[in-house]
């Protein structure tokens, strides 16, 4: 309050006080100089609670981590469904078409086996798709082994693993820390 008589101007802050209740509230404060009409000068000021403001303030920073969370939950719970439940599905399909195709004769349903032999591709290449969505929603590396095992991994898969590796030394020089391999 000296400061403020002396120098004029004002002073804002916000201080968590203890209410009576016992929980901490938050309170914003607004001190500044006054003189009246005979120049003694007065410290005056505005006080509110603003405990409500603050929690909305913290709650609508925590929203972008809690929406991205959310994100990451599904698409783990999607690609759980299509590992454990589509793919089943397929290469059960698959292992059926394939007792099927072995239990043909030999001769004279030619036709019936080639059309069992496409079939029996289609059902690979649904299994393939299914897998390779699954994965690019949630690589089964990031949660047995960490980001960068994962990141390896896809680099690796599309061929630009030397890339990847040369990644840590440029985030050193910039100050960043490195990453163990």
């Amino acid at each position: 309050d000296r400061t403020i008589l002396e120098r004029g101007g004002s002073l804002e802050t916000m201080e968590e006080l203890p209410a009576s209740d016992g929980e901490m509230r938050h309170i914003w404060t607004l001190r500044f100089a006054l003189s009246d009409a005979e120049g003694r000068r007065y410290v005056a000021g505005k006080a509110g609670d603003v405990t409500e403001k603050v929690r909305a303030e913290e709650a609508l920073r925590a929203l972008p981590h809690r929406i991205i969370n959310a994100q990451e939950n599904e698409r783990r719970r999607v690609a759980g469904e299509l590992h454990d439940g589509v793919s089943q599905l397929l290469a059960s399909v698959h292992f059926r078409l394939a007792a099927l195709h072995d239990a043909l004769p030999a001769r004279g349903v030619g036709p019936l086996r080639r059309e069992l032999t496409r079939t029996l591709e289609l059902v690979d290449a649904a299994l393939g798709e299914v897998r390779g969505i699954s994965h690019n929603l949630r690589p089964r590396e990031l949660d047995d082994f960490g980001l960068v095992a994962a990141l390896r991994g896809s680099a690796f898969e599309r061929g630009s693993a030397q890339r990847l590796t040369r990644a840590p030394a440029r985030s050193e020089s910039r100050g960043w820390p490195a990453s163990s391999p």
